[in-house]
This record gives C-alpha cells, sequence and structure tokens, in this order.
C-alpha cells in the first residue's frame, strides 16, 4: 500500500504550465498569449494527497460490500474518525480553488479588455468612428441630389400643367384636387426621375397636356349627364372621378349607376304595390274570420236555445280553435313582415330582375337578411360569391355562366342594396 510520504515525494509529470494556446490570426492583427502558470506548494501537496483520500475511501466501501457482517465487527471507528479528519482538511482547500479560479478569470478579462484598448486606440487614431458617419452623410447627398434634379424638373412640368388649368376652368370648379400639382404627382410619381441623364423630354409635356385634357373630357361628360343621374348619384361619380380620373371610369360607372338607380326605384314602386296588396288580403282575411266567428257563434247560440250541452261544447271548442288559428296567423304574417323588412324587400327586384335563383338563396338564408343595411354582410355575401364561382352546379354558376361581366354585376347588386 502506498504511504502518504511516497506519495508527496511522487514528481509531477503534467503541470498545467507546459500548456499552449495557438495564437489567433484576424482581419486586423495576430494575438498571441503565452500562458505561464506556477503553483503553490500548498496547492501540489493538496494534489498529492487526493487520489490517496479517494483510494483509501474506496477500499473501505469494498471491504463493505464483500462482507458487511465481518466490516462492522472489525471496524475501528477511531480510525474511520480519523481518516475523515485527514479526507476534510483535503477537501477544505476547495474554497481556495473556487477562489483562485475566479482571481485567474478576473486577470484574464483584464488581459482581454486591455487588447482589445490598444486595438480601439489604433482605430481611433485612423478616423474609424468617423466613417460610419461619412458614409451616411454621403448617402445622404446622393439622395439629397435625386430629390433637387426631382424638384427641378417639376417645375418644367409646372408650366404646361397650370397651362392646361387655365385652359379648362371645368377641373378647378368641380375638382379641384385635380388642378393642384401636388396631386398630379402622386397619381404619376414616375413621370420625372432624379437620374442625371433622364431630363425631362416633349413626350413629357404631351402626357400633361394629354392627360388634363381627358380629365376635362371626362367632367364635361359628367356636366352634360346624358344617363339623367340625380344629384346625389351625380355627386357619387364625380367622387369616384376624383379618386381614379379616366374617361373610361367615368362612362362605365355613370351607366351602372344609372342602372342601379332604375332598379331601386322600380323595386320602391313594386314594393308599394305589394304593401296596398297585401292590406288588401289582410282585410279580406279579417272579414272572414269575422264571418266564421259570426257562424260559430250563432251555433253557440242555437245550441244554448236548445239546451243542447254537446252542440255547445262542440261550438264552444270550435271556436277556441278559430281563435287559436287567427293568433297563429296575425302572429305569422307578423315575423314575416318583420323578417321582409329586415331583409329590405325594395332590394328583391333589384336580384329579381337578373338574379332570380341567387335572389332565392339570398332569401333563404337569415344570416344574409340585413344586406341593405350591413357592411359586414356584403363582404360575407361577395366572399360567398367569389366560392361559388369555382363550383360547377352552385347558383352562381348557374346564374352567371362563369362570365366575368355577370358575376361583376352581380357583386355591383350587393354593394348597392
Amino acid at each position: 500500500m502506498m504511504t502518504e510520504t511516497e506519495v508527496i515525494d511522487k514528481p509531477l509529470t503534467d503541470s498545467p504550465s507546459s500548456t499552449e494556446i495557438q495564437p489567433i490570426q484576424t482581419a486586423i492583427a495576430e494575438i498571441n498569449v503565452t500562458p505561464a502558470i506556477t503553483e503553490t506548494s500548498d496547492f501540489q501537496v493538496v494534489l498529492q494527497k487526493i487520489p490517496l483520500r479517494v483510494k483509501e475511501a474506496n477500499n473501505l466501501l469494498e471491504n463493505y460490500r464483500q462482507n458487511p457482517d465481518t466490516f462492522l465487527e472489525n471496524i475501528d471507528d477511531e480510525a474511520l474518525d480519523a481518516q475523515l479528519k485527514a479526507m476534510t482538511e483535503v477537501s477544505s482547500f476547495v474554497k481556495d480553488i473556487e477562489n483562485s479560479r475566479k482571481d485567474i478569470k478576473t486577470y484574464m478579462n483584464g488581459v482581454r479588455d486591455q487588447l482589445l484598448q490598444t486595438l480601439d486606440k489604433r482605430l481611433q487614431g485612423a478616423s474609424f468612428n468617423e466613417l460610419e458617419r461619412a458614409q451616411s452623410d454621403i448617402k445622404q447627398l446622393k439622395k439629397d441630389v435625386e430629390a433637387d434634379r426631382r424638384a427641378r424638373r417639376w417645375d418644367e412640368i409646372r408650366e404646361t400643367f397650370e397651362a392646361n388649368v387655365n385652359r379648362y376652368p371645368l377641373l378647378g370648379e368641380f375638382a379641384p384636387e385635380l388642378a393642384d400639382l401636388s396631386r398630379f404627382k402622386l397619381l404619376f410619381p414616375k413621370l420625372v426621375s432624379g437620374a442625371k441623364t433622364r431630363k425631362v423630354k416633349e413626350s413629357d409635356h404631351t402626357m400633361v397636356n394629354e392627360t388634363l385634357y381627358a380629365w376635362n373630357t371626362a367632367i364635361e361628360l359628367m356636366k352634360a349627364n346624358e344617363w339623367g343621374l340625380g344629384p346625389h348619384d351625380l355627386n357619387q361619380l364625380l367622387t369616384m372621378f376624383k379618386q381614379n380620373p379616366s374617361i373610361e371610369l367615368v362612362q362605365r360607372e355613370g351607366r351602372q349607376i344609372k342602372i342601379n338607380a332604375d332598379a331601386r326605384e322600380k323595386a320602391k314602386q313594386e314594393a308599394e304595390a305589394r304593401r296596398l296588396e297585401q292590406e288588401r288580403q289582410e282585410k279580406i282575411n279579417q272579414k272572414k274570420r269575422q264571418e266564421e266567428l259570426a257562424r260559430i257563434q250563432e251555433q253557440e247560440r242555437q245550441a244554448k236555445l236548445k239546451q243542447d250541452i254537446e252542440a255547445q261544447k262542440r261550438a264552444e271548442q270550435q271556436r277556441i280553435e278559430l281563435e287559436k288559428r287567427s293568433q297563429l296567423q296575425a302572429e305569422q304574417e307578423r315575423k314575416r313582415q318583420a323578417e321582409y323588412s329586415s331583409f329590405g324587400g325594395q332590394y328583391k327586384t333589384i336580384f329579381k330582375e337578373s338574379f332570380p335563383l341567387f335572389m332565392e338563396y339570398l332569401f333563404n338564408n337569415p344570416a344574409y337578411h340585413d344586406v341593405h343595411a350591413s357592411v359586414q354582410t356584403k363582404a360575407s355575401v361577395i366572399y360567398d360569391v367569389m366560392r361559388q364561382v369555382e363550383r360547377p352546379d352552385s347558383v352562381v354558376t348557374r346564374e352567371t355562366a362563369k362570365d366575368p361581366q355577370k358575376v361583376l354585376d352581380l357583386v355591383r347588386y350587393i354593394l348597392d342594396a
């Protein structure tokens, strides 16, 4: 068995001081740190004692596992306490080890910071910190140059634009927004460029002339109002034109708004006719109920005169059933009127004229009954239409045959409902 003296006298053959750290080559410098460690005598003694204490503990545990009864019989408690005391002396050095590790980390962090500080001073001496600002300044200068060129070229366009505004006074009267060069810039942002080689050409002036001429023509069409639109609808068309100015839009939407206005008027008239017919039919039903009630009351009177108890019971039962039927019919009529009013009966004809199948589909879906009043419901119905176009057996497909124009017309009816 190895003695403690033999372990202590054994020379160290694996010293941490022999560890080498490879230098690091970066884009700006080569860094080489050579570690030099000189262990203290106390640390060397502890390193030699640790294997001995571990071996002693392992031997005791092995003896106990092989024959617990014999071990318990022969174990010397004082020797065991002495061994624990010896292990404690070694393990108490753990705190010194942990503190030393922290000190080493702090020391190395200081070396690291000193190396980085040295490099930072070199960079600062070379005006490295000014490079990013200088680069940003040049980028901004480039933007300013391009912006100045665009501003100068828009000034060249301005004279042509304002000459056309003066030539077409209707623009300033009905669409002053379009008579403003700022709005024109937003509509045609790529007409001029900040590039050095992209100067204003004659074709650019021609484009301005033709555009304002077209806008003026569109306003003349709205002023002539060959569609016969009312003030509200005409103002709606003008608003649409301001948002997307073009002759094509005015011609297309003018016709469509007229179609929708006529359909609404027709629906309103037919709704009034239906209301009058419903009132007439209700009077007829009321008269029939009164006649039936009079007949039953007469039967009750006759039954009483004849002291016919059974006849009185039958007449009373008939009267009660008639009153229940009358109440039920009245309640059903009230619900039907409320449902039809909620759905917007004045719009039923709009769909029935061109899309009768879709009208029935819409009216049979209670979730769609407020399509005339709810923007959310309009969006839901339009989304339903778009999905049905993809199905060959859907109501929308049968109504439109997947004709894009008919699909758009159906969407317009929904928007105008």
